[in-house]
């Protein structure tokens, strides 16, 4: 629908290459670009826009910290940051939200958050979160602004 869209896909060596094919077999290869590395080291490309999706809850407060500083480093001013997960209900009701919490703690020492977690998560570390959209699947899109 866009064709004049570009993307870049970070991540780990092993699997931007195993992308790779992936995105020729779409015919898509000369749209994206792509590059490895850990958002954990000073190496995140600019981009005018992020997408994290499931990638937060896998941490904790303190690698999350990091993760976005490092995002807010190399975001041009203005950049938005999409971020995709789960939302803990506020209110502390049950919800499979709070499944979902309790496994990120015992298998991935991450967590769950609710809105207002995120949002202090991403004042913190330089974002301003602009709106959080339920969809049906779930999840939610937390749309931020570098600030």
């Amino acid at each position: 629908a866009y064709p004049s869209c570009r993307g870049i896909l970070f991540d780990l060596p092993h699997v931007s290459e195993g992308a790779r094919a992936h995105l020729e077999a779409a015919g898509l290869s000369h749209r994206m670009e792509l590059v490895a590395g850990s958002f954990f080291e000073p190496v995140v490309p600019a981009a005018e826009a992020y997408l994290l999706k499931h990638i937060l809850h896998d941490w904790d407060d303190a690698s999350a910290t990091s993760i976005l500083r490092q995002l807010h480093h190399a975001a041009p001013p203005g950049a938005r940051l999409i971020v995709v997960e789960m939302v803990m209900p506020d209110g502390g009701e049950p919800s499979r939200t709070a499944l979902m919490d309790l496994s990120m703690l015992v298998l991935a020492d991450g967590r769950e958050r609710t809105g207002r977690e995120y949002e202090e998560l991403l004042a913190s570390t330089g974002w301003a979160l602009e709106r959080i959209t339920p969809a049906q699947s779930g999840v939610s899109l937390l749309v931020a602004r570098k600030r």
